[in-house]
């Protein structure tokens, strides 16, 4: 059943952007984003969210790499601390939409539990095969994960987000992302 949940979550897979960034990665560099005091706070403090603003080519998917990586490795032997991480991309049309997103944070986030949370798994049953909406993910997101843990959400690029899914779906997943305890 586990297996079944976590294939229908399935969206397009975050990790190609994640391994192209760590290739171009060059040792030392964002070391000054590591020590910064927002980063520190941004870790630290529940239902933070830390913005990187840049003009295009300036390195930001290096750095949410760098994040991801750094956050991955000091939590790696925690059992209450998951990461999940996602990067739009307008070369890649699978990864300009919400709802893709929204599926592979939630497929992190539930591979990296024991059991699936009991949202998630309800959904699935009442789904009868069909896909989640975006607002049933952003619901299952927030009820499945919110305070019972350490949660790191890193997005790369949302201004590649289309807008096709609308603004309220966009709000509430913003909304969502401050209700997780990080």
């Amino acid at each position: 059943e586990r297996s079944k949940i976590l294939n229908w979550l399935s969206g397009t897979d975050p990790s190609t952007n994640f391994n192209t960034a760590r290739k171009k990665h060059e040792k030392d560099t964002g070391k000054w984003l590591l020590h910064s005091e927002q980063f520190q706070s941004w870790k630290k403090t529940d239902g933070q969210i830390m913005w990187l603003y840049g003009i295009p080519g300036a390195g930001k998917t290096i750095i949410r790499f760098i994040m991801v990586d750094h956050v991955a490795t000091e939590y790696d032997s925690q059992l209450d601390c998951r990461i999940a991480y996602y990067y739009f991309d307008f070369n890649d049309p699978g990864k300009q939409m919400l709802i893709g997103c929204l599926r592979s944070l939630v497929q992190q986030l539930c591979t990296q539990t024991r059991v699936i949370p009991e949202p998630i798994m309800s959904l699935y049953a009442l789904s009868k095969g069909r896909s989640p909406s975006a607002a049933q993910l952003i619901g299952a997101l927030t009820t499945s994960f919110h305070g019972d843990s350490n949660n790191y959400i890193v997005i790369d690029a949302l201004d590649e987000c289309k807008e096709e899914e609308g603004e309220r779906e966009r709000a509430a997943f913003f909304d969502a992302l401050t209700e997780l305890k990080n």
